[in-house]
């Protein structure tokens, strides 16, 4: 086996895996190099990273996939596919739109691939990722998780909360390349991504 590969199946998707050996900044290299000479190919698409168990930090891991997405167009996951998958771990994909009067709740972290639409309700006890537009409402982390995120690729919710936190309704800066929703300072922060 090379030190990484992108695989693809029906059942999971695209998937890239890597070495367990190499060190966190050695794959990220391996990863970008990767990403880069089959950018055209891979633009719009979600890939499942396989890290075999490694240990990554979470706030590295979030920076890396935002510059990924940023310069690529590619979002990368790498908590749907682990060696041991625990409840933790698991995420459940929906592929939308999700319409006026539908409502989701899960326990998992929520990948929507469409848009959460005015009248729609997502509801998850850990991270709502949605690779479409959010103009329905949100709540991430409902057990009182406040590492819970929310990413959308264009803000316009009704109601948007990570555990106990609404989002206080306020301009948001134009961005080509999605939103980051977290809590810092018990406020709902905005993070955006601009070329």
């Amino acid at each position: 086996m090379g030190k990484i590969f992108i695989k693809g199946d029906i059942k999971e998707g695209l998937k890239l895996i890597v070495d367990p050996y190499l060190t966190w900044e050695e794959i990220k290299e391996l990863i970008w190099e990767e990403l880069r000479e089959k950018r055209d190919f891979l633009r719009g698409s979600s890939i499942n990273v396989d890290l075999k168990d490694k240990k990554v930090d979470e706030e590295d891991w979030i920076n890396f996939q935002q510059k990924i997405f940023k310069e690529f167009g590619i979002m990368l996951y790498k908590e749907i596919f682990v060696s041991k998958l625990v409840d933790k771990n698991i995420a459940q994909i929906l592929i939308g739109p999700i319409r006026n009067g539908q409502r989701v709740h899960s326990k998992y972290s929520l990948l929507i691939i469409g848009d959460v639409n005015p009248g729609a309700e997502i509801v998850s006890e850990k991270s709502i990722f949605v690779l479409g537009k959010i103009k329905g409402s949100v709540y991430a982390g409902i057990e009182k998780n406040r590492k819970a995120l929310i990413f959308g690729l264009s803000l316009s919710p009704i109601h948007m909360q990570i555990a106990d936190v609404v989002w206080v309704e306020e301009k948001i800066l134009d961005s080509s390349f999605g939103y980051w929703v977290y809590i810092e300072d018990n406020k709902l922060k905005i993070s955006i991504n601009i070329l």
